[in-house]
């Protein structure tokens, strides 16, 4: 692997706020019809997946699903859904649990293979990815396609994709918490309260 030059970094780094200007606006439309306001209030369990960066990703919008949607979520890496996380879930009704997995290329192995095992346990999947033709498109039930800032300089694990997936996780939970919201009562401000609240 080519090392990673220092001016690759700092170029990504000062365009990270433009990038983001840039990109939230059609990832936030693709996220708005991705799945019907029925699906998305039939939630009840969010599972987040992915390798690498697009693991931690996953981990930075866990408290985005739990306090904004109200709804119970789990980040975690591929492998380990593989291993434990399909294997303990329990949808009772369709639609009821829905995974998103991040692959920025698109075709990581494990996350395609973690799509494969969830959708065998009766979850509806997401994949959220940078390229439209990759596996994990071909393998979920939903995509959301994120086009990667800066074309081929962008590499796995600079800071504008790194950004780009954790927004694009979080505004699923945004968009999950408008969706509920439509039907439930008023809710506390953190299913866990790990905030500290206590109303």
């Amino acid at each position: 692997m080519e090392p990673l030059k220092p001016e690759v970094m700092v170029r990504e780094v000062e365009g990270l706020a433009g990038d983001l200007r840039a990109l939230t606006r059609p990832f936030d439309q693709q996220i708005r019809t991705v799945l019907t306001p029925l699906e998305w209030r039939a939630v009840k369990k969010v599972y987040l997946t992915g390798d690498g960066d697009s693991y931690h990703a996953s981990c930075a919008a866990e408290m985005a699903f739990e306090a904004i949607a109200d709804v119970a979520c789990e980040p975690m890496s591929a492998q380990r859904f593989l291993d434990y996380g399909a294997a303990w879930m329990r949808p009772t009704a369709p639609h009821q649990t829905l995974v998103v997995a991040t692959s920025a290329s698109g075709g990581t192995k494990r996350v395609v293979q973690a799509i494969e095992r969830a959708k065998e346990h009766g979850a509806l999947t997401i994949a959220l990815t940078g390229n439209p033709n990759g596996a994990v498109t071909q393998m979920a039930d939903r995509t959301i396609v994120v086009e990667l800032p800066h074309g081929d300089s962008h590499l796995p694990g600079q800071p504008a994709g790194d950004a780009v997936d954790r927004d694009s996780v979080g505004r699923n939970a945004q968009h999950l918490s408008s969706r509920r919201s439509e039907r439930l009562a008023p809710r506390t401000c953190c299913a866990r309260r790990r905030c500290g609240c206590h109303h």
